[in-house]
């Protein structure tokens, strides 16, 4: 190793370990678990926030600052998804699949626990993908362009037909509804206008974070009023719950190694973002797993994909934010805007000039990480104590809280008129036994799918070979066969070990 890349190590280390930044650090990593676990706020959102605080600052000390609270932002929006079926931001949407379910059956201690380890383990995994990336950093970014986002988006579509369980039509109304709320507003690349209803705030169209926060947190609201019942409905022991959670992570291992390597892929992929990795690992799991049809009702193993791959996404998303200057995800995008704000240019040079920064960068967020985790599963029976109260305390906080976030986001009132009849809709799907998590899957890939099937286009000259010239692209089109064929090979493999 080079002499200045050593002394950059001994730089961070002697910064990290200054019980000034220490503190600093911990207090970070507080205020971005708090601001996580308010919905619709997020790593984005944190890191805004605290970049004009962090102007006086060292380059080194700001983003150290800047690294820990995002790494706090992470498991703190878990939280709020496993307890109140609420995710923080989008990164955390699929953790509440079975996180939410979990509380229901009395384990929302058991749930934190899984996601604070899968949440430090997957970000050390991240991390070391991005060290043992560096040398080959511009060979791996270049794999991905819009062609090859575009097949990545398709085969996330694709398992929506797998995902759908019981009524099979209305899932797929479900997803179609979910296409159709995507494609509201301008599209990003040809500029048309789509049914905007002559309202100027639809031409930024239908926000994720709105309907997200609507169908499930408001609909669960109102459900919970409307049966008068707690968001726990059973008595499973808090610290039994938590050594369960801790050894469930061991106990799924290669589970947890799968959801990081694609919560990593994803990551370096730019523009995809970490709502993507969080659903992609979770369903990559529902295929790989036995006894697959449990997930969704309250299963440990939902829990630990969708986390380990949402915290792995962020130590390799700094490879093309940091190496290239090109954002992997939203709060990536605000980490470079930091950069530039302290008059420091990210790409290739950074990594040679500045390595002290990337290598501050690296130690906080591993830090901020387990800082995270060891309060989040020390504190899991506290946090817990929150689906015992009464509904009708609970839900007007929850309402405020989520109303507020929505609004917090660009400080239009609209979004809180969007995440009430989002969740209006969300709560008749309920009582119509509707899946809504077709809707947000495709919600969430709907615009990866358009933007990037239109700036592979404007590419080629409206050349359609273009989606099948490199083997990346092929090696995603073999991936969605297999995922489309995957579900009967199961039944034949079944019936023939039945016969």
């Amino acid at each position: 190793m080079a002499v200045a890349q050593m002394e950059a190590i001994d730089i961070a280390i002697n910064t990290v370990s200054n019980p000034y930044n220490f503190l600093l650090i911990l207090a970070a990593v507080i205020l971005g678990m708090f601001m996580g676990m308010l919905p619709g706020m997020g790593g984005t959102i944190t890191l805004a926030l605290l970049i004009p605080l962090t102007y006086t600052f060292e380059p080194v000390v700001a983003f150290m600052v800047l690294a820990a609270a995002l790494g706090g932002t992470n498991f703190g929006g878990s939280v709020s998804a496993i307890l109140i079926n609420t995710p923080g931001s989008a990164p955390n949407a699929a953790t509440l699949l079975d996180g939410y379910p979990m509380t229901r059956n009395g384990e929302g201690g058991r749930a934190i626990t899984a996601s604070a380890v899968s949440s430090a383990a997957g970000a050390i995994f991240g991390l070391l993908i991005f060290v043992l990336s560096l040398p080959i950093l511009r060979e791996i970014i270049v794999l991905f362009g819009p062609p090859e986002i575009f097949w990545l988006g398709m085969w996330g579509l694709t398992v929506i037909a797998i995902i759908i369980k019981g009524d099979m039509t209305s899932g797929l109304i479900s997803a179609s509804l979910g296409l159709i709320f995507a494609i509201h507003g301008l599209n990003a690349i040809t500029a048309n206008e789509r049914w905007t209803y002559g309202a100027v705030e639809m031409l930024d169209g239908i926000q994720l974070i709105p309907a997200l926060i609507g169908l499930f947190a408001v609909a669960e609201m109102i459900k919970l009023v409307s049966e008068g019942e707690n968001a726990s409905r059973g008595n499973a022991d808090a610290t039994s719950g938590k050594l369960q959670g801790f050894k469930d992570v061991f106990a799924n291992k290669f589970l947890f190694i799968r959801s990081s390597i694609v919560g990593g892929i994803i990551g370096i992929i730019p523009g995809v973002g970490g709502a993507a990795a969080n659903y992609v690992a979770y369903f990559q799991a529902m295929q790989t797993e036995p006894d697959s049809e449990k997930f969704g009702t309250g299963d440990v193993r939902g829990v630990i994909a969708s986390e380990a791959s949402n915290d792995a996404k962020d130590g390799t998303g700094l490879l093309p934010t940091l190496g290239l200057g090109i954002p992997g995800s939203a709060s990536m995008a605000v980490l470079l805007g930091a950069f530039i704000l302290h008059g420091i240019t990210p790409g290739p040079m950074l990594i040679e000039e500045n390595f002290d920064i990337v290598t501050i960068i690296v130690a906080a967020l591993l830090i901020s990480n387990v800082l995270t985790s060891t309060i989040g599963i020390l504190l899991s029976d506290k946090l817990a104590v929150v689906t015992r109260l009464d509904p009708r305390i609970l839900a007007p906080v929850i309402l405020i809280v989520s109303f507020f976030g929505t609004y917090a986001m660009n400080n239009v009132v609209f979004q809180i008129w969007v995440t009430l009849l989002f969740g209006l809709l969300g709560y008749v799907m309920i009582k119509l036994d509707i899946s809504r998590v077709p809707m947000i899957l495709a919600m969430v890939l709907g615009p990866i799918v358009e933007d990037n099937f239109f700036r592979a286009l404007q590419i080629s000259g409206s050349e359609y070979g273009i989606f099948f010239d490199s083997y990346t692209s092929l090696i995603f089109i073999a991936l969605i066969g297999i995922s489309l064929f995957l579900p009967y090979i199961r039944v034949f493999v079944r019936n023939r070990v039945i016969a």
